[in-house]
């Protein structure tokens, strides 16, 4: 299992300097998570924190738990 590169509490803030592509990244997020909230009336992201932060996954959720 690799070392954990990036804090366990990091924000999409904390690696934007990291992305390969930034713009393309935050963009997705986003769309992903406005989806989810005109569903479900809240949505939050969490990124994965064990990579290098070049292009973490992520993952939107709302109050029921994982969204898709």
């Amino acid at each position: 299992m690799p070392a954990s590169v990036m804090a366990d509490d990091a924000t999409i803030a904390d690696v934007v300097g990291t992305l390969n592509k930034p713009l393309e990244y935050v963009r997705r997020v986003l769309e992903r998570m406005w989806e989810c909230k005109r569903q479900f009336g809240i949505a939050l992201v969490r990124i994965g924190v064990t990579g290098e932060g070049r292009t973490p996954n992520y993952r939107v959720e709302h109050s029921r738990g994982h969204w898709e």
